[in-house]
């Protein structure tokens, strides 16, 4: 029987995902090849179970933004702000104790009362929106966001891809997306960290007014190239033939579009600020539940990527330690922190906020055409 055990939670705005971590078994337990790999007498992490469950916060707004504006006062009607704020925090308990017992299979007590330690990310807003309610989440660590609208989360995938810390100085550049209903974006060059993130709704996520529920994001990116490659959908994503682009309507391949746009507005950004030319940039580091089976080469057919970066070599986050959900990297950055490793990020960081940009929204206007 494990008698210690820790818990990691990944506060996202569609779905929250938890792990239970083995923290009775240590790298002194290993294999001389396993021990090898870690520091002698750090817990071993391994996943005991995996829960998924939606964030019941969906039904005030599908995007951070919308969540936001309802739990924010106009100086009007302070009252039924905070009443919305209340509703908004319990609906993230909610959900994280329905992915936990989506994990525990009817055993949550028992597992939470062997928990040493419980660590959590998200957004910068998810995290506003989830405050300590009961003994269970007054325990809870969250990470702490690495600037304005750059999560928690965003710090964990750094610290799962090892990119928290510094490069060689002559290791080329290399971009962390993880996309998400928030993207973020992220490029390591050398001692510098360049960051940002961008609102693209619940698209990656797999969401969208009229697709099939079971569908992922990965899907709606391969059927929208499909669907623009026979001419389906035009060039301007006006759409063509509404039976062959079923069951797409019009309002969802706009929201497609405003997604897709601003991805690669906000990778072409954060280049420019950088001032990093794309063809310097050898990695690109894809993180998020779809990584793993993302067509990269769809994806790039519809300007979800910047046509700069077709020399770079694309990679899915995987991580084979978190059963249910390998591409997730927050939960894997989560799990190293739970088992001792450093919350810091080495290095200058920048945070760039594009919505300051002179030429995002330009970028983002000419990026919406497929």
């Amino acid at each position: 029987m494990i008698e210690k055990l820790a818990l990691v939670i990944d506060i996202g705005t569609t779905f929250i995902e938890v792990a239970f971590l083995d923290c009775d078994r240590t790298s002194s337990d290993k294999t001389s090849d396993q021990a090898a790999s870690s520091d002698d007498g750090a817990p071993d992490g391994k996943v005991v179970a995996y829960g998924r469950a939606p964030n019941e916060q969906v039904f005030y707004g599908r995007d951070i933004l919308t969540r936001l504006t309802h739990a924010t006062s106009d100086g009007t009607d302070d009252s039924a702000a905070e009443t919305t704020r209340t509703e908004l925090r319990e609906a993230a308990h909610r959900s994280v104790a329905a992915a936990i017992h989506d994990a525990a299979a009817g055993y949550e007590e028992k597992l939470l009362a062997r928990c040493t330690r419980m660590v959590a990310a998200g957004n910068t807003v998810m995290t506003q929106l989830y405050e300590p309610a009961d003994e269970h989440n007054e325990r809870v660590e969250l990470l702490s966001p690495i600037g304005n609208f750059v999560g928690g989360d965003a710090r964990a995938a750094l610290i799962a891809t090892d990119l928290a810390t510094v490069l060689p100085p002559d290791e080329p550049a290399q971009l962390l997306i993880d996309l998400g209903t928030n993207a973020e974006i992220m490029l390591r060059t050398g001692t510098h960290l360049y960051a940002t993130s961008v609102p693209a709704g619940p698209t990656f996520e797999g969401v969208t007014a009229h697709a099939n529920p079971k569908w992922r994001g990965t899907d709606v990116i391969n059927h929208v190239a499909q669907y623009l490659h026979y001419g389906s959908i035009d060039a301007s994503g006006r759409i063509v033939d509404e039976a062959m682009a079923a069951p797409f309507v019009q309002e969802d391949i706009r929201d497609f579009q405003l997604a897709k746009a601003a991805v690669c507005a906000g990778i072409e950004g954060l280049l420019a600020h950088a001032d990093i030319d794309p063809a310097l940039v050898a990695d690109v580091i894809l993180a998020g539940t779809f990584g793993l089976k993302m067509n990269v080469e769809a994806a790039a057919s519809i300007g979800l990527f910047p046509r700069s970066l077709a020399n770079a070599h694309f990679t899915a986050f995987c991580a084979p330690t978190i059963a249910g959900s390998q591409a997730n990297a927050v939960l894997e950055g989560l799990r190293k922190v739970a088992c001792g490793a450093s919350t810091d990020i080495e290095g200058t960081v920048d945070v760039i906020n594009l919505a300051a940009s002179d030429t995002f929204n330009e970028t983002l206007l000419a990026s919406l055409n497929f």
